[in-house]
């Protein structure tokens, strides 16, 4: 695209999630981070259900807003990155859908001080692999921005053919649905499908409390 660096008035986007913060604040923070993504992204459908489900997601797959980097114990870390825990072909496929237009990806070159073709160049250089080329851009960016991860997070969910489930009200132990959802789609169905399920809920009914009550 030729496009230079977008900061002349570049965006300031929300702040990060301070890891070390209370649990009420890392939630409240990437509800702040994902609530500029869905008012995108969501302007005529359901940004209130769509900001739920990113953070019934992001405190699941980030051990309560607590790990941008995969954790696979023992010391070991594995490849994907965020709080959303996006793997290098994920972030491909978002990269790749209709959602991520080029005023999207000005918006993220404004939020994150680098010019749009670095920023292609890096989901570009993505492949089919769960892991990131070394020193990958995006995975950088995934690590150190959450306005970033939120925004691919939210392409990638755009990916998606099934509708996302609507929020019960109260939510209250009432999240089979969502549980099923990330199971079939985030997840990718492998593994003990009963206790993954049940972990998820679980994390559903320990940041829902945290969150305003869904609109109706």
């Amino acid at each position: 695209m030729g496009q230079v660096l977008a900061n002349t008035f570049a965006p300031t986007p929300p702040p990060n999630v301070d890891t070390n913060a209370s649990d009420q604040d890392r939630a409240t923070a990437l509800w702040n981070v994902v609530n500029v993504v869905t008012a995108d992204f969501d302007a005529a459908g359901t940004p209130d259900n769509t900001s739920r489900f990113m953070m019934y997601i992001a405190w699941h797959e980030g051990d309560r807003l607590t790990q941008r980097i995969q954790q696979q114990g023992g010391g070991v870390t594995g490849p994907a990155r965020s709080f959303f825990q996006i793997q290098g072909a994920s972030a491909q496929t978002a990269y790749n859908s209709s959602s991520m237009t080029d005023t999207r990806l000005s918006t993220l070159a404004g939020f994150t001080g680098q010019t749009v073709d670095a920023i292609e160049a890096g989901f570009q250089a993505l492949t089919s692999s769960a892991s990131f080329p070394d020193g990958n851009l995006i995975a950088t960016l995934l690590e150190q921005s959450d306005i970033f991860g939120a925004y691919v997070a939210r392409a990638l969910l755009w990916t998606f053919k099934a509708p996302l489930p609507q929020p019960a009200i109260p939510p209250v132990a009432l999240y089979q649905p969502q549980a099923d959802y990330w199971f079939q789609y985030w997840h990718g169905g492998a593994g003990d499908a009963d206790t993954l399920k049940q972990q998820f809920k679980d994390h559903c009914a320990q940041v829902d409390p945290l969150l305003p009550p869904p609109s109706v």
